[in-house]
C-alpha cells in the first residue's frame, strides 16, 4: 500500500513491517535530498530513525544493539536502549561506587572491599534481576549484609526512607 506524506506521493507504508530485529512503527516524514525517514522500534527497547533505503536494504539488524564482526553477527552489551530507565542509574551508581576511586561513595565501598559480582557486570542481566525481584520506581537496592558484595542473593529492594533508617541504625 502507498500513501502520500508531506506532498510526496508513492511511498510504500512501512508501518508494521519489521525487519530484523525492528519493527516501522511510524513515518517521520521527509529529510534531506528527499529521502523518507522511518521511527523503527528495537526488540531491545531501542529506537533508530531511518531512510526507506536503509530499512529496505536489510543491513541493518537492530537500534545498534546488534552489530556486524567480520562477517558474523554479535551483541553489543553496551547498547540496549535503556539509558533512561531508572535501573539503568541504580547499575552504573552500584558498579562506580565500588569500582571507581574518585567516586563520591567509594570509601564507603570499594575502599572497604565492596564489589559486584561478575554476573552483574552487565547490564542486562542486573535489569532482569530488578524487575523479576520486585524492583519498582522509587525503590533502591539494600544488601542485606551490608558487609556483603552486590551479588542476587545479597539484595533487595526497599524504600529510601528504609535504606536511610537502615544506615542510621548501623551508624548507631
Amino acid at each position: 500500500m502507498s500513501f502520500t506524506h508531506n506532498g510526496v506521493s508513492k511511498v510504500k507504508n512501512l508501518v508494521g513491517t519489521k525487519f530484523n530485529k525492528l519493527t516501522v512503527v511510524e513515518i517521520l516524514g521527509v529529510g534531506k535530498f528527499g529521502k523518507t525517514y522511518w521511527r523503527c522500534f528495537c526488540d531491545c527497547g531501542g529506537w533508530s530513525d531511518l531512510t526507506t533505503q536503509v530499512v529496505n536494504s536489510g543491513g541493518v539488524l537492530s537500534c545498534g544493539c546488534m552489530s556486524f564482526d567480520i562477517g558474523t553477527v554479535r551483541h553489543n552489551p553496551t547498547k540496549h536502549g535503556l539509558y533512561s530507565h531508572p535501573v539503568y542509574k541504580i547499575h552504573s551508581s552500584m558498579k562506580q561506587r565500588c569500582k571507581n576511586p574518585n567516586s563520591q561513595r567509594w570509601e564507603y565501598y570499594g575502599g572497604k572491599g565492596i564489589s559486584v559480582c561478575d554476573e552483574w557486570q552487565d547490564f542486562m542481566t542486573f535489569y532482569n534481576w530488578a524487575v523479576n525481584n520486585g524492583w519498582l520506581k522509587g525503590l533502591s537496592i539494600e544488601r542485606i549484609n551490608s558487609c556483603g558484595n552486590y551479588c542476587p542473593d545479597n539484595c533487595e529492594w526497599i524504600t529510601v526512607a528504609e535504606n536511610t533508617r537502615r544506615s542510621n541504625a548501623r551508624k548507631s
